[in-house]
C-alpha cells in the first residue's frame, strides 16, 4: 500500500512540474501588444488616418498610387527601416499600406497580432484597425 501512495504522489509531483514548466514556456513566448486604434478613410487618391491611441499623431493623410508602400508608426510617417524614437507608453506597432490594384495592403511588421490585411480600395466609408485587426 505504502508503495502505491509512492507511485502516485510521485506522479502527482512530476506532473505538478510538467505543467508549471510548460506555462512557464508559454508565459516567455507569448508576445504582448500594446493597444493602438486607426481609422482609415479611403479617397480615389488619399489614404485619411486618424489615430484615436497609442499614436503620438492624431491625423495623417498619404497618396495612394498604385504601388507606392507607406509605412507608419506610432510616431507618424516613416520609411521601412527607419527606426522612430517611440515614448516607452505607445504601441510600437508598424504598418505599411500599398495599392496593388484595387485592394490597399496593409502589412504589419511588428506591434499587431496579424501580418497583412487587404482592403477593397474602392470601400467609402471608416475603417478601424487596432493591434488584432479590422473592427466593424
Amino acid at each position: 500500500m505504502k508503495t502505491v501512495k509512492k507511485i502516485v504522489s510521485t506522479a502527482a509531483f512530476a506532473l505538478l512540474v510538467l505543467v508549471a514548466s510548460n506555462t512557464t514556456a508559454q508565459n516567455q513566448t507569448r508576445e504582448t501588444f500594446i493597444p493602438f486604434l486607426i481609422d482609415i478613410n479611403l479617397t480615389d487618391t488619399e489614404v485619411n488616418l486618424t489615430c484615436n491611441d497609442g499614436c503620438a499623431w492624431k491625423t495623417l493623410s498619404f497618396n495612394s498610387t498604385n504601388g507606392n508602400n507607406q509605412w507608419i508608426d506610432a510616431s507618424g510617417l516613416t520609411q521601412k527601416n527607419t527606426l522612430s524614437s517611440i515614448d516607452k507608453k505607445l504601441s510600437p506597432f508598424r504598418i505599411s499600406f500599398k495599392k496593388v490594384d484595387d485592394k490597399l495592403v496593409l502589412k504589419s511588421t511588428q506591434g499587431a497580432a496579424w501580418k497583412e490585411v487587404p482592403l477593397n480600395a474602392d470601400a467609402r466609408f471608416t475603417m478601424q484597425i487596432n493591434e488584432f485587426g479590422f473592427i466593424q
